[in-house]
């Protein structure tokens, strides 16, 4: 039981997808703050999303992510989300899967 489970945590470093970030985007701690956001956008409503986005990153909800960090893909809903852990991070944040390759 013990050897399997040993086998088990130690593959799963391997799930994660190594990427780079292709642009600057913002990611956010959960899902649904990153789709709020998204609704927003949609409607154009910029002034909201600025306001959103910058009282979001200033309770260390939602972060930058720089073009050119390496990140580990953790999930992916559907190709809408994903959920993606900056190298030097703890947890994953979830953001656009356009923003990096």
């Amino acid at each position: 039981m013990f050897s399997v489970l040993f086998v088990l945590i130690m593959s799963l470093p391997a799930l994660a997808q190594e990427k780079r970030a292709t642009r600057e985007s913002f990611a956010c701690s959960h899902l649904d703050q990153l789709m709020l956001a998204g609704e927003m956008v949609v409607k154009k409503d910029y002034a909201s999303f600025k306001a959103y986005i910058t009282d979001m990153a200033n309770i260390g909800e939602c972060v930058m992510i720089n073009k050119g960090n390496r990140l580990f893909v953790e999930g992916v809903t559907g190709g809408v989300a994903a959920c993606v852990r900056v190298r030097a991070e703890k947890k994953c944040r979830w953001t656009v899967p356009q923003s990096y390759e």
